[in-house]
């Protein structure tokens, strides 16, 4: 069978420009896959790190709060003993409260 030699080069050009898409195509495929696993894999290292910074720095406002409401409550029931020894020693509620800090409202009820 004898082919047109200009039949032969296109037919030849069109099957390298197919194989050339082909290639093109599945490589482009997977570039795309590589990619969305890239970064299914980045955003979940990095949901795990931010949750782990993010609990870091919870704690630790959680402890400073809770240091400072401590040191608040302590202060205020230190407050409240020295107005019951002061209130048993029969000095009036406003010297109390001058001294205390304390309202005189509180230390009525002591």
């Amino acid at each position: 069978m004898n082919i047109n030699p200009h039949a032969e080069s296109r037919l030849l050009r069109e099957l390298s420009a197919n194989a050339y898409r082909d290639i093109k195509n599945g490589m482009d495929a997977a570039k795309r896959e590589g990619m969305e696993k890239g970064i299914a894999i980045g955003t979940e290292k990095g949901i795990a790190i931010g949750t782990e910074k993010g609990i870091a720095i919870g704690t630790e406002k959680g402890i400073a709060i809770g240091t400072e409401k401590g040191i608040q409550q302590g202060a205020q029931a230190k407050a409240l003993e020295v107005a019951r020894k002061m209130k048993a020693r029969g000095l009036e509620d406003g010297m109390i409260s001058e001294m205390t800090g304390l309202p005189v409202v509180e230390i009525r009820k002591l």
